[in-house]
């Protein structure tokens, strides 16, 4: 599929597989494409219902930080169901999975009504720019030792 150019130019550059073995190298980005409907949709019948109930809610305050637009109460509430989707993911998932990134997004969860979407001031295409410089960089000296 990706050969043919049949996914979209968001979906791919991503290197999928590594959502199952090393989920640490995916980027930001990879996760808001791969934490969505689709996600929802593949793991309908694979949890228990708390569980699943749980997740999907942590993946629904996931995409409420990504609106477009946000007002000060919405953000407030926001941060406030963001603590309560963190607590009950601690509550019903393993320990090895709580790690300093969903940690890190309980802030970034408090900061939407400061800064308004995380969108805003991401550095996705900075991240871009200097994926695609060191990869030159690198091409460039290969070359060069020939």
């Amino acid at each position: 599929m990706k050969t043919l150019g049949l996914l979209p130019g968001q979906v791919a550059y991503m290197q999928l597989h590594n959502i199952f073995t090393t989920p640490g190298w995916l980027k930001m980005h990879d996760w808001i494409i791969v934490t969505g409907p689709i996600l929802k949709y593949l793991l309908q019948d694979f949890f228990f219902d708390r569980q699943r109930e749980v997740l999907f809610n942590y993946v629904d305050c996931l995409s409420r930080l990504w609106c477009q637009t946000i007002d000060e109460a919405s953000a407030r509430q926001l941060a406030i169901d963001f603590k309560a989707a963190l607590a009950d993911m601690e509550a019903f998932f393993p320990a090895w999975d709580l790690d300093i990134n969903r940690h890190m997004m309980g802030h970034v969860a408090e900061d939407v009504a400061l800064s308004g979407p995380p969108w805003i001031i991401s550095t996705f295409p900075f991240e871009r720019f200097w994926k695609r410089y060191v990869h030159y960089n690198l091409l460039y000296v290969d070359l060069q030792c020939f």
